[in-house]
C-alpha cells in the first residue's frame, strides 16, 4: 500500500501541471459511465443475445469435435463389415504380441491383461489384418502360450506374465558350461 501511495504522488508530482487535462478526464469517464448506466436497459438484452450465441456455438463445436473424435475411435477398431472379429491363427497372434512386449519392454518389465489389452488396442502395429482386429488378450491366449514356451515370456499367474530378456536367456558362466561339455 506505501508503494501504491509513493507512486500516486510521484505521478500527481509530474503531471501538476495537466491538472485541467486530469479533471476533465474524470469527469468525460464518469459522465460516459453514467449515461452507459442510463441507457444499459436498452442494449442488455441484445449483449444477453450475443453471449447466448456465442455460449451456443461454443458447445456446439466442442460437442462436434467430441462425436468426430468417437466415431474415428469406433472406425478404427470395428471391422469392416462391423461384425466380430475372426479369432486370429497363431503366428498372427505371435507376431502382434512380439511387437506389443517389445514396447511393453521399453518401460515395464511385466506384462498384465490391462497392459496387454490397452497396447493391443492402441499401439500401431506393422502386418495388421482388419479381418481379426481389433485383437483383445482372449484371443491371444494361444500365442501368449506359443511365447511362454519359446522362453520369450515367463507366466507368473493369472493374467500376469514377466517378459525375459536376451540376456537372462543366455547363461551366466559360459566359461563352466565350456568346461562341462
Amino acid at each position: 500500500m506505501r508503494k501504491f501511495v509513493t507512486s500516486l504522488t510521484q505521478w500527481a508530482q509530474e503531471v501538476s501541471k495537466w491538472w485541467w487535462a486530469v479533471v476533465v478526464g474524470v469527469i468525460l469517464g464518469g459522465e460516459s459511465l453514467s449515461v452507459f448506466i442510463h441507457q444499459l436497459h436498452r442494449y442488455i438484452l441484445w449483449i444477453l443475445v450475443a453471449a447466448l450465441a456465442i455460449a451456443l456455438t461454443g458447445s456446439l463445436l466442442a460437442y462436434h469435435r467430441l462425436r468426430l473424435v468417437e466415431l474415428s475411435e469406433t472406425a478404427r477398431h470395428t471391422p469392416p463389415g462391423g461384425g466380430v472379429p475372426h479369432i486370429p491363427p497363431v503366428d498372427y497372434q505371435v507376431t502382434a504380441l512380439r511387437q506389443i512386449i517389445a514396447k511393453i519392454n521399453e518401460t515395464m518389465t511385466e506384462v498384465t491383461y490391462s497392459s496387454l489389452q490397452a497396447m493391443l488396442l492402441n499401439h500401431p502395429r506393422i502386418g495388421t489384418d482388419p479381418v481379426y482386429e481389433p485383437l483383445h488378450p482372449f484371443s491371444c491366449e494361444a500365442g501368449l502360450s506359443r511365447l511362454t514356451e519359446q522362453r520369450q515370456i515367463e507366466k507368473l499367474g493369472h493374467w500376469r506374465w514377466k517378459i525375459i530378456t536376451a540376456a537372462e536367456t543366455r547363461p551366466a558362466h559360459p566359461a563352466k558350461h565350456a568346461r562341462a561339455s
